[in-house]
């Protein structure tokens, strides 16, 4: 079994592309794709704020019309803003995208051998964690993306396995 985390917000070729890496390297191998169950702003300033320079900061905060203190506290104030302003990819519409890219870019073949869900617990990898406790398997894999080079998410299941 291969399971696939992520929060697929959207779902988008890179990781179509690592589906079918996976269907083509582990040929004998379900792959259950499972998408996060939270909510995540579409704009991608979202997840940069704390990288950016103060004066990037202060710019966004005139933009938005909001006073600004320190860097922290004006990214706290940005964040509940984006929040606020509730345009998500829902984890549903993560689900029809999965199921639009595997009913019309796999083969019958493919597509038998993956699964979607919708992690029930905050993170998918917790859910993974969940999943293996209520059945085993022969082989289980452990999918990642380079952007997750540092483990943070990944090392919390390498612990209790």
């Amino acid at each position: 079994m291969i399971f696939y985390p992520g929060s697929f917000k959207p779902p988008h070729k890179g990781h179509f592309n690592n589906l079918k890496y996976l269907l083509k390297k582990f040929k004998n191998e379900s792959i259950l794709i499972i998408i996060s169950k939270k909510e995540r702003p579409v704009n991608p300033e979202f997840y940069q704020l704390e990288k950016q320079k103060s004066d990037y900061i202060k710019d966004l905060c005139l933009k938005y019309k909001i006073k600004y203190t320190t860097k922290v506290d004006s990214i706290k104030l940005l964040k509940s803003y984006y929040l606020e302003k509730k345009e998500y990819i829902s984890n549903k519409d993560s689900e029809k995208i999965w199921k639009l890219y595997i009913d019309k870019l796999l083969t019958n073949d493919e597509k038998k051998r993956v699964k979607l869900m919708i992690s029930f617990l905050n993170s998918p990898i917790l859910t993974i964690n969940s999943l293996l406790k209520q059945k085993s398997y022969d082989k289980v894999y452990l999918v990642k993306s380079s952007k997750n080079s540092e483990n943070k998410r990944f090392n919390s299941f390498n612990k209790k396995k």
